[in-house]
């Protein structure tokens, strides 16, 4: 289910994190880092770097190349998925069906089985990292050692430096202190009042009680908030209505778990009424309801709440079980129709997301090719940034606009290719203050007087491949322009289209304020559908 359909990695997330690992392999350093935070991703024109270096590091071990490692690294993490969320759930209880139904639902979710074929991305990476976290804490709850508090920490550190919604299990931590004060509450109860905790009546009506309780405090938190603002519009419904609005939630969700959704409504349900629950049980409750006011992260919910979602979904598929027990034919009979309709849905939507992200033309790896292999380490100037990003993955060379598709203002690659440098950073960075930090902070600093973005355009509106844009020019030791032939004399960004003066310079060439007429500019290599236009060749061959 892993095995990739298509040539090359996907996704715009993976070319940026490739050409991150590129920078270090070719350099042997990260110049982004700049201080330990930076590691982090919370200094300015810094980014997590467990990607970049864990396929840096692989790739300079292995003699393999950083597209082939990433092709590896995700063949591994979805293998090593399925024994992890399997100790992940057994871990919570003792079960060995429900511990199975969950390494089933998790390794098989469609937004992990993409984000795990052959792609860069380092979500793929926190996903993967969440179950072992939760293993390592519930472990630790179960079995207070050394081993299991260091492997806590340790995965706690490592999620954190894969990606920033690492910041997220602040509430896993922050719901297993409540879970532990809940559950020594009624512990003290119990023994202080054991008329009223043990009462015939209160002990039958307890389960449901318990789930009428988390109904109405889930209930409240959706609609007391502004989370379902964020799903007024989706491809199922495009009404504002409450209803409209909750199916866009699920649909949201259910892209990325698959058909673990409805069975995770139902091990919510049956959670409460298990026999000899614990902290596990209690803790995983406060963790789903924890997550409930984060919804409005519509883009990223899928990567943290997939291992949630997977231990409700094996308890529903415990509890089918378990209904039929008494019929064992029947009951093998809907096991295996649960697993097969999660494997459907899962390649379906799996189909249906990989029909959403970015793939790479055969003729836009010829170009990065190409580009690997001409002389010097001059920037190439792009007027498709997802081209760009493709063409600097594979060429390990400079390019602008940074960050590919999202032609970002600030990025580490602004480092990593020498455009500014650490002091010019440390020199212009502004700590923001505390109470105006918010969980969509990237950084607790801010950093000022670099605009990356604005540079890029400002140099393909440029009316002369030689004049008024000289300062940017030199700071980003352009010397080649990367044409993205469907766009001819415009280029794009955020979907839109402008008209590039440079680009009518370099191809049509111009007169200047003598009156000189300057010819058209060189061109290079025809790949199909870029072509590579030599600008400034003082640049290209000094």
């Amino acid at each position: 289910m892993r095995y990739p359909p298509f040539p090359h990695e996907t996704g715009v997330d993976s070319f940026f994190i490739h050409t991150l690992a590129e920078s270090i392999s070719s350099q042997g350093q990260a110049k982004w880092v700049l201080n330990p935070l930076s590691f982090f991703g919370l200094y300015p024109l810094s980014y997590p770097s467990v990607g970049p270096f864990l396929y840096a590091a692989s790739s300079e071990m292995s003699g393999f190349s950083i597209e082939a490692v990433i092709l590896l690294t995700s063949f591994v993490l979805g293998a090593a998925s399925v024994p992890l969320s399997f100790m992940m759930a057994r871990a919570l209880r003792r079960d060995d069906i429900f511990a199975l139904g969950v390494a089933f639902c998790f390794s098989l979710a469609p937004r992990f089985l993409t984000f795990t074929m052959w792609t860069g991305s380092t979500r793929g990476l926190f996903m993967f990292l969440l179950p072992v976290f939760v293993w390592g804490l519930l472990s630790a709850y179960r079995t207070t050692t050394k081993t299991y508090v260091a492997l806590t920490v340790l995965m706690l550190g490592l999620a954190a430096t894969t990606h920033r919604l690492a910041v997220l299990l602040v509430l896993i931590l922050v719901a297993f202190v409540l879970t532990y004060i809940i559950v020594l509450v009624l512990r003290v109860l119990r023994l202080r009042s054991p008329r009223l905790m043990l009462n015939p009546t209160l002990r039958k009506y307890a389960s449901v009680l318990s789930l009428a309780v988390i109904a109405v405090i889930a209930a409240g938190i959706l609609f007391g908030t502004d989370v379902l603002e964020e799903y007024q519009t989706s491809r199922l419904t495009s009404g504002q209505s409450t209803a409209e609005q909750l199916i866009a939630l699920g649909g949201s969700i259910g892209r990325s778990v698959g058909l673990a959704l409805p069975l995770a409504l139902v091990g919510v349900a049956y959670l409460p009424f298990l026999r000899n629950k614990g902290l596990p049980e209690v803790l995983v409750l406060l963790i789903l309801l924890a997550m409930v006011p984060t919804l409005f992260l519509r883009r990223y919910t899928g990567f943290y709440i997939t291992p949630f979602i997977a231990l409700f979904g094996g308890l529903g598929i415990l509890l089918l079980v378990r209904a039929l027990a008494s019929r064992p034919k029947a009951a093998a009979v809907a096991l295996v129709t649960a697993l097969v309709l999660v494997t459907g849905t899962s390649l379906y939507a799996r189909d249906w997301e990989l029909g959403q992200v970015s793939f790479i033309a055969d003729d836009t790896y010829v170009m990065g090719v190409y580009v690997r292999h001409l002389p010097g380490d001059a920037t190439t100037l792009a007027n498709d940034g997802l081209i760009g990003v493709h063409v600097a993955a594979f060429s390990s060379k400079p390019y602008l606009p940074v960050g590919g598709a999202g032609t970002t203002f600030q990025s580490p690659e602004l480092l990593a290719f020498g455009f500014y440098s650490g002091q010019d950073v440390v020199n212009q960075t502004v700590r923001i203050p505390l109470q105006n930090l918010t969980i969509e902070s990237d950084s607790p600093f801010l950093l000022y007087g670099i605009q990356a973005e604005q540079d890029w355009a400002l140099l393909l509106q440029d009316r002369t491949y030689g004049g008024a844009r000289t300062t940017d020019r030199e700071r980003y030791d352009l010397a080649y322009y990367l044409e993205a032939e469907y766009l001819d004399l415009n280029f794009t960004a955020y979907d839109n289209r402008y008209p590039s003066t440079f680009a009518v310079s370099v191809k049509q060439g111009y007169v200047d304020s003598l009156n000189v007429r300057h010819d058209a500019r060189y061109k290079l290599f025809d790949s199909g559908i870029e072509t590579l236009w030599l600008v400034y060749p003082q640049k290209a061959f000094r």
